[in-house]
């Protein structure tokens, strides 16, 4: 009886241990555009584009850009804006998994060639979980947002000068997903240029690349939660063994 009773604790827990959170390196990724005056926008002084980094439990996106607006501006001046998006797709194995997401934006905003007031700068940025419902592996009509994982944040600077951020939001609470699903995690971040000097000026933001930052990492904790099936094992094992204990 002893040993159909350890069986069944291995059979459960090997069932529990077949729960992972399965990323696909090949759809990690980002898009970016902008719309402006008219301006020059350069990734770490060129035409580099960010790097996304797949990790076991999410993906980093670094970077270093430079928003240079052209010089003289037009009149009435314009706010400059800029989005970038990065996205990672996932898979979620036959059992559910108890998830928790954190998001940490680390880099340097910097504004030169202003005064002590202009220009304003301002950075936010936010990530989302979507059930990738038509298996696209990207955001798309039709899919649905999962609210629990919805975290956000921002900073600003006015004036010329810098400012270093290193920011962390992390949910609340945990939540579990749904097994054999695909999902999207999606970050976007907002850069937003206003009141902009009368001279020349640049806005940077360096997020990796040949800093020492580590740019914006997401984070994604997942613990399985056995199905009914293998939790009725593991306790049909662990009654067993009891009665193996209370006979000795």
């Amino acid at each position: 009886m002893y040993r159909y009773a350890t069986l069944a604790v291995v059979l459960a827990l090997s069932a529990a241990a077949q729960a992972q959170v399965t990323w696909d390196p090949t759809y990690v990724g980002y898009s970016y555009g902008y719309n402006t005056i008219d301006m020059d926008l350069q990734w770490d002084g060129n035409s580099v584009v960010p790097t996304t980094t797949q990790q076991s439990d999410g993906y980093t996106v670094t970077y270093d850009a430079t928003v240079l607006p052209k010089y003289p501006y037009p009149d009435p001046n314009a706010t400059i804006t800029w989005t970038l998006q990065g996205t990672g797709n996932f898979h979620v194995g036959p059992i559910p998994v108890l998830a928790t997401l954190t998001l940490n934006v680390n880099g340097k905003l910097v504004n030169g060639g202003g005064d002590a007031n202009n220009p304003s700068t301002s950075l936010s940025w936010s990530s989302m979980l979507y059930y990738d419902l038509d298996d696209s592996h990207y955001v798309s009509a039709g899919d649905v947002s999962v609210p629990a994982f919805s975290l956000s944040s921002g900073a600003n600077l006015v004036g010329n000068g810098l400012t270093v951020i290193d920011d962390t939001q992390t949910m609340s609470a945990s939540f579990v997903l749904a097994p054999e699903y695909s999902y999207v995690l999606q970050y976007n971040q907002g850069w937003s240029i206003s009141d902009l000097p009368t001279g020349p000026m640049a806005s940077t933001f360096e997020g990796g690349g040949e800093t020492a930052f580590s740019g914006i990492t997401l984070t994604l904790d997942a613990v399985p939660v056995p199905e009914p099936a293998s939790a009725l094992l593991l306790l049909v094992g662990l009654a067993g063994m009891t009665r193996q204990c209370k006979k000795k």
